[in-house]
This record gives structure tokens, sequence and C-alpha cells, in this order.
């Protein structure tokens, strides 16, 4: 049991009751909450983090003084006994604090707030153990994914958890180095039944990755809490106009109240004297720090500057520094009494973080860099040493330059590429030559943007092409150019990343100026820019001496899609089909994911889902978090005209959730446009139109043609889900004739079937026939079954009237090409029309036949409007038809059908959980939801019902 007191609060009733209701559900129930406490400093966040420490540890909630903090950031892990004795076992705390001059350690954060539990490190899988090992310094290796240690972060607490209920706390978090805040945020987002309570208290005003979580408001106190503080504090009666004036200009500020009454004399608290002006508040009150420092010795005051220049001063350096400046170490005692920092074996530790900050800042430049030169001598070996000297230069220095250069290093390899950044940054302003500095920009800038921040990426590399041009160095132009076409590629406009990365291509070396080539073919293709993209994809024979079988996809790819632009399908065939037989050799996501699309233009259903279907796994079982919603875009279309709707949705949900966690807002716009086809197709008019709205918002602004291209497609189709052909015609044929940015070639293609329907349905033959002929030679040219049989439907349509024998002879064959192929929701919308005809001829039995056919499918695939039509086509026929049935999978969650998917594929709990980036404890919790939902009882049961991965009703 922790031997805690909690502070005594005053007026926190209300926000000790939610802390308090949150550590019971974790200890009772297993329940996991993130709650993000933010307020102004000395609003008391430090103080609530320490009653959830004492109520997790048991302790009863009666308090001590309030000026009693617990020091919030010292390693601690116990069992506890949980509140009231219910639940698991004892709640294991950890703790962690945010340091000013710590902020740019990679992971110091996590490291801190992990140091009792590195040992459950071996446990973890193993790309999580290496990634996350890397990143505390336990392991060597290649620089992890920054996601990949979130997801073992994710998953250690998830172990911690499965002893008892984990409470983990970060005090100033606003301070906490990037890394350890990316990787706590990603994990807090996705606790749900682990047990695990993550409170985190944050200065308001301060932009965090943690902004989107729960947040806990920490304000001012009420007049009537500020008068108990008040009374509380001081040693004579207070006037109520002065009780008054201190409630309003601290306006309730519980430190700022405590300190200014502790600065007034007794005569001012009675109102027998003025009170000062102005008051010690706000700015004030770290004016009323450095006066109160003021007053000690010389000698104090440099320690205490020593000590504030340090992220934490322990005793071995503040003994060294002293004896650099020949000052007894004893001179730091003044500063002790007056109650300003605590000394201890540990090293020394300020009341309040303004107080360092009072310290520091009052300085003034001159005596922070005396402090920073002094630290930077007698620091031991590490990165604190170049930092320190780096703070106190003012001159070009190139070793020191080099030294930085070092630590970046260091810190990269444990993916700490913010931290890396900072150090190479300032390693750029001690360069002294323009091809240097240009050089460490250029790899800041990556860093930056492999941290996250894409603005200081550019910023970065707007400075290293003045650096680049003044050297006249070409290949770090193109470099620069290859990393803003990247950036612009993932998340900024498609015109002008193909601009970077085509220029790009010319200036760097062969293996570089394929990848640029195919980012630039990426960026055309998402601006739906056939004249673009056939002129990047000409010059991929450039490239033909890079090696390897990734390098040869690619440039088959290409020279298929240049053919292809070209108008040659016949051509184009040929080299598509290399690429997906060099696919077969190669395990890299994204070459996969080009093969995919390859396979999409030739019409095989059977590999446009498998190959983005193994990308994604490969990327999953890597921990590649940025790689998988790439994959998710290709394999959702296949989903969707497959008919397996409920993974097709729930892999969307997923991928768009990960592309906005990475910044790959290019791709959650096209995500949120299939989205919107699939709210189509299920039926869902409302979600059609507002995902489809929101795609194209996004299109427009980054000239996206293909997001807007598919959006456009699921508005349409919710049109002839509805029977308004003339309005889904008519959006298809605006679509069909836009240039980039709004339309896209391969969309046109693949729609044009429904063009056709829509068109000879609203009695437009002329553009029905047009539409059909250029998808029918595509279908001809590849031999695609499934497409074939969307051409005899589309002849069905328009065969003339008076000739009922031509349609019939038609949808026959349609049903005969589609029971040879996987598209089953086509199969029911043809074999819905057959029926339609049929009866409309006055064969009623027939028709039946077909239309219950239909029924049965789009049941069972859950496409709730079609299946109301099919149900209304039966009544027609004259046949008494039951309500809306259930299928096999419904009632299931979109995160419940993948984890049931891939337990029906054989996949442990915990397989699942690094597969999803979810921990296995909320694995757990939803397997035991799935089998109460579809009332079975064992993992045999669910994967029969499943039958080999592939839910019967998704």
């Amino acid at each position: 049991m922790i031997g805690v007191t909690p502070p005594l609060l005053y007026g926190r009733a209300a926000e000790r009751a939610e802390l308090d209701a949150l550590i019971e559900a974790a200890a009772a129930d297993s329940r996991s909450a993130v709650r993000v406490l933010i307020g102004e400093p000395g609003a008391g966040k430090t103080a609530l983090l320490g009653c959830a420490l004492a109520r997790a540890a048991g302790a009863p909630d009666t308090g001590a003084d309030p000026r009693c903090r617990r020091a919030i950031g010292e390693p601690a892990v116990a069992a506890a006994a949980p509140p009231g004795g219910a639940g698991r076992g004892g709640f294991a705390v950890l703790t962690t604090r945010g340091v000013p001059s710590e902020s740019r350690l990679p992971f110091a954060g996590l490291h801190r707030l992990l140091r009792p539990v590195t040992r459950l490190v071996g446990g973890l899988p193993s790309p999580q153990r290496k990634a996350l090992g890397a990143a505390l310094g336990q392991a060597e290796g290649p620089s992890p994914d920054r996601f990949l240690i979130s997801v073992a972060v994710l998953t250690l607490l998830s172990e911690l958890a499965e002893r008892g209920p984990v409470l983990a706390l970060v005090d100033d978090a606003h301070w906490l180095d990037a890394p350890s805040l990316d990787a706590l945020a990603f994990a807090a987002a996705r606790f749900e039944a682990e047990g695990v309570v993550l409170l985190a208290a944050v200065r308001a005003g301060h932009p965090s990755p943690l902004s989107g979580l729960p947040a806990l408001p920490v304000e001012g106190l009420t007049p009537g809490a500020c008068d108990e503080l008040i009374t509380s504090r001081a040693a004579g009666p207070v006037a109520t106009a002065v009780r008054d004036r201190l409630v309003a200009h601290t306006r309730g500020n519980p430190l700022a109240l405590g300190e200014v009454v502790d600065a007034l004399t007794p005569d001012q608290l009675a109102g027998r004297v003025a009170l000062p002006h102005p008051l010690p508040i706000g700015p004030g009150l770290e004016r009323a720090y450095l006066e109160r420092v003021s007053g000690l010795p010389a000698p104090t005051r440099s320690l205490l500057l020593l000590a504030a220049a340090e992220a934490e001063m322990d005793a071995g350096t503040l003994l060294r520094a002293a004896a650099h400046v020949r000052i007894d170490v004893s001179a730091i005692e003044p500063a002790e009494s007056a109650g300003l920092i605590q000394v201890s074996e540990a090293g020394v530790r300020f009341r309040h973080p303004l107080m360092r900050s009072a310290v520091y800042q009052g300085a003034g430049l001159a005596r922070r860099r005396w402090a920073h030169q002094v630290l930077g001598e007698v620091s031991g070996p590490g990165d604190r040493r170049p930092w320190h000297r780096a703070a106190a230069a003012l001159e070009p220095d190139d070793g020191l330059a080099a030294e930085l250069e070092e630590s970046a290093g260091r810190a990269r390899v444990r993916s700490g590429y913010a931290a890396a950044a900072v150090a190479l940054e300032r390693a750029a302003e001690l360069t002294g030559s323009e091809p240097a500095r240009g050089r460490r920009l250029v790899v800041a800038a990556w860093d930056r943007w492999l941290a996250g921040h894409t603005g200081s990426a550019v910023r970065l590399l707007d400075q290293a092409r003045r650096s680049a041009e003044a050297a006249g160095d070409t290949r770090m132009l193109g470099e620069i150019d290859f990393l803003r076409g990247t950036v612009d590629l993932r998340g900024g406009v498609t015109g002008d990343a193909y601009r970077s990365l085509v220029s790009a291509a010319g200036r760097v070396e062969p293996e570089t100026a394929l990848r640029a080539l195919m980012g630039a073919a990426e960026a055309a293709s998402y601006a739906g820019d056939d004249r673009l993209l056939a002129a990047v994809a000409r010059r991929a024979e450039e490239a033909a001496d890079v090696p390897g079988d990734r390098a040869a996809l690619i440039r088959a790819y290409l020279a298929g899609i240049a053919d292809a632009v070209g108008g040659d399908l016949p051509r184009a065939v040929g080299p598509l089909r290399e690429a997906l037989r060099i696919a077969e050799r190669v395990d890299d996501p994204d070459a996969l994911v080009w093969a995919a699309t390859a396979a999409l233009l030739v019409g095989d259903d059977a590999l446009a889902h498998a190959l983005p279907a193994r990308a994604a796994a490969i990327a999953r079982a890597r921990g590649a978090v940025t790689a998988v919603p790439q994959a998710v875009e290709l394999l959702v279309h296949t989903e969707l005209w497959s008919g397996r709707l409920a993974i097709a949705g729930a892999n969307a949900l997923e991928g768009l959730r990960l592309a906005t966690d990475t910044g790959q807002l290019n791709c959650a716009c096209h995500l949120r446009a299939l989205l919107a086809l699939h709210a189509a197709i299920e039926g869902d008019t409302a979600a059609c139109r507002e995902r489809a709205r929101d795609a194209m918002t996004r299109a427009r602004e980054h000239d996206l043609g293909l997001a807007w291209a598919v959006a456009t497609w699921a508005l349409a189709f919710g049109d002839l889900s509805q029977g308004r052909y003339g309005e889904a015609a008519q959006r298809l044929a605006r679509m069909a004739e836009a240039g980039p940015g709004q339309g896209h070639r391969a969309i046109t293609l693949l729609s044009a079937p429904h063009f056709a329907e829509a068109a000879a349905r609203s009695g437009d033959r002329r553009r029905a026939g047009a539409a059909l002929a250029r998808f029918r030679t595509w279908a001809e040219t590849v031999e695609s079954t499934w497409a074939l049989a969307l051409v005899e439907r589309c002849l069905a349509l328009l065969a003339e009237p008076a000739e009922p024998g031509d349609a019939d002879r038609h949808f026959r064959r349609a049903l005969d090409l589609h029971a040879r192929s996987e598209r089953d929701f086509e199969r029911a919308r043809t074999a819905l029309l057959y029926g339609a005809h049929l009866r409309k001829q006055r064969r009623r039995g027939q028709a039946r036949h077909h239309a219950r056919e239909a029924l049965e499918i789009f049941e069972r695939l859950g496409a709730a409007r079609w299946e109301e039509r099919a149900r209304s086509e039966l009544r027609a026929t004259g046949e008494t038809v039951a309500g809306p049935g259930t299928g096999d999978a419904a009632g299931l969650t979109a995160q419940q059908l993948q984890i049931a998917r891939f337990i029906a594929e054989g996949a442990t709990n915990r397989e699942v959980a690094a597969r999803l980036f979810v921990s296995p404890r909320t694995v757990d919790y939803h397997v035991r939801n799935i089998f109460a939902t579809l009332g079975i009882a064992s993992r045999g049961e669910l994967i029969r019902r499943f039958r080999g991965g592939r839910a019967p009703g998704s």
C-alpha cells in the first residue's frame, strides 16, 4: 500500500468525484478512462493528481495542508488496495512529469513513466518489443515506426493491467517530450476495457497531442472555497473588502491566492494598511518569486540559476558545478530555508515550475549563457553536454554542430524524430558552411515530417533551399524537392506534389528517382490527371538500371499505366499482369498496393482483394502503422462490390482513423469517399450525403479527383437505389466530362454500368449506349467475368421492348457469368432487375424465383434499401413476404466484425490486438460481447458461423 496523504483541496468536490468514479470503475469493472486536467498554473491540477493517487492507494479523503504537493514524477509502482476492496488486484501506479529542459530528449517522459515496469517489455510481441526497447534505450537497431512504439505502450499497460488496475499520472504534460506525448496520446485514444486510468495535467493554452482526449477543466475556485483558503492561510482577521479584492484579482486561482495572502502583512489583510499595487498575481506572481530570490546572497542565486538551467539537477552535478565556479555547496541552504526549493540526495526540486521559470528568465541572457557554459563543462558524457554548450554558443562552431548531429542520430535511432530535428536545427545554426548547413536542415526537415510536424518541415525545407541554391548543390535541391513532394502527396495539393517529385527525379540517384516517379504517378492518379500520369509513367524507363523486384514491379506498373491512359488497352494488359506476377515475390506493402491497382485495372477481383489484404497484413505484422491506410483504400473498394459490406465499413473506419492519426489527409479523404459509397450501397442516404460532402470539401481544396469521383459515384448510386435515374445519370455524366480534380478515368470506367443503367431507365438510350460501349471494350479486353456479366445486364436493359426475348437472353447470360464471380451484390441486383422484367411479362412464377434469390443475398449482405426493394418486388409477384430479417452478423459493431473475422482466420486474441493496434484486453472484452450478441459459447462456433473468415452477414 502506498503511503500517501491526499492534499486538502478547497471546493473541488465535482472534480474529485469525477476522478474517484474513474478509479472505482477501473477497479471494479476494468473500465479504462482518460482525463486531461486543463488549467492555469496554480489552479490545483497537481493537487488533484495527488488526490487521485491517494484514492487509488485507498487513503481516506481527509487531507492535509493545501500546500502539500506530492512529487508527481518520482518513479513509483505499487500494489494498492482498490477502492472499497472490490475488483482484481491493487492499483499499479506509474507517474511522470514534464520538465522544460528535457522536452528535447526523446522518450524521457515515457522512460520515467515505465521505468518500474520495463521488465514487462520482454513479453511484448516481437515488433513491439524491439520498438519500445529501442525507444527506451534498451536495445539497438534501426529506427522503429513511432506509431509502433505507441502500440507497444498500449500493450504494455494492458499487460500490467492483467494483474490489477493501473493508474498513470502525468504532471506538466505540456513540457513532456513530443515522442512521449505522441505515444501516450495514441495509446490513450484506444483505451477501452483494460482497467487503465490515465490522468494528465496540462496548462491552459498549450497545444498538445492530448487535446483531442476527454478533458476536465480545472478553473478558479468559487468565492466560498476562496474564503476557506484565505482563512486557513491568514494568521489574523481578513477584512471583507480585502477578501473581495483578493478573490477578484486572483480569479480564484488557489496558488496565486495562497501566495498573495502569505505575502501580505497582518495590517494589510485586516484593511488597516493599503494593499500593494499591483498585487503579486498572474505575471506579478512570477515577479514576486523573483523578488524573493533577489534577496538571497549572490552565491545562492548562482546555484539556483544553475539548478534552473538543468532538467533535474542531481546531487553529483550540483557538487561539480559548485566546485567549478568555486562556490561552497552549502550556499544553497538559504533558498531551502526560504521554502523555494527542496534539496535531497536525489537533487534539487523547485517549489513550483513558476519558481524555476522566474529564476531562469529573470537572470538575463548573459547569466543564462554563463550557467549553460558551466553545465556544459561539468556534465557527464551524453546528450546534455552538447545541449548546454549549444545554449551558450553565440558564433558558429563546426565541432559543436557535429556533436549535436551525433546527438540527433542517437535520438533518431529511438524514433525521437522531434528531438533529432531540434538538435539538427541548432546544429545548422552553428554550422559555418552553406552546404553543411543545408544538409543538416534537410535531415531536420525529414525528422520533423516523420514526427508529424508538417508545417515545421516545410519551413526547414525553405531554409535548406536557400542554402542549396547559394552553394549550387543540385543533389541537395533534388532531395529537398523529394521531401517536399512527399509531404504534399500525403497531405497537400496534388499538383504541388507532382511538380516537386518530377523535379526531384531529375536530380537524385536512380533508386530515389524511381521512388520519386512512383510518387509523382500517385499524385497524378489522386488528381485524376491522365496527361500528367502518362508523362511521368513514360519516364520510368530512365530508372531501368535500378535492381530488385520492387523496382521491376514499379517499372512494369508504370509501363502499363502509360499504355492504358494512352488508349492502348490491349498493350497495357501485358505489363500490368507482369506486375502481378512480380508481386508474388514481393513483401513490400507499398509495392503490393500498386500491384493491387494493376489487378483492379485488369479486372482481376481475386487479386485486387488478395494483394491489399496481404499488404495490410504485412504492415500490421511489422507494426508499420502508416502503411495500413493505403492498403485499406484498395481493399475496401473490392470488398464493397463483392458484398463484404460490413467488413468493408469496418476496414474503412479503421483506415480513416489511422490515416488521420498519421497525418495522411489525402488518403483520409479517399476513405471518406469510400465510406460514402458504402453508405449508398447499404441504403443510408443521409450518411452518404454527409460523408460525400466532407470528402468533396477536402477534394476541392487539394485537387483530389479520385476522391471527388468516388464521392460522386456514391451520390449517383444513392440516387439509383431510390429510383432517381435522371439525377444519377446527370451526376455520372458530369463526372465523366470533368477534368482533373473532379473526375477520374478509372472511376468513370468502373461506374459506367451504373451510368448506362441510370441513363437507360431514364430514357436516354444514346448516352447509355455510349457508356456501355467504353466499358464493354475494357471488359472484353481484360476478359473479366464480373465485368462481362454487367455488360450483359446493361444489354438486357437496352433491349428493345418489342423484343423481350433479347432481354431474357442477356439476363440469363449475366446470371451465368455472375455465378462464376465473387460480386454477390451485383449478382443480386441483376436477379432483381430480371425478376422485375419477368413480372412485367406476366411470368410471375419465374419472376418470383429471381426476386427471392435477390432478397436472400441482400439480407445476407445487409443492404437494407435493396432488401426492401426485393421484398416489394416479391410482393408484386403475389408472394407473401415476412418482415426484414437479420444476418448472422447483425448487431456486431464495425470493430467486433473485424475481431470476429481475424478469430475465424485462426488468430489468437493477442494476435488480433497486434493487427488492429488495440490492447489484448480490449479484444477480450469485445470477444465476450460478440459471443453474447451472436448467442454462441465458443471460438469453434464463431469460426463455423463466419465460415473461413468471411462473415455471412458481411
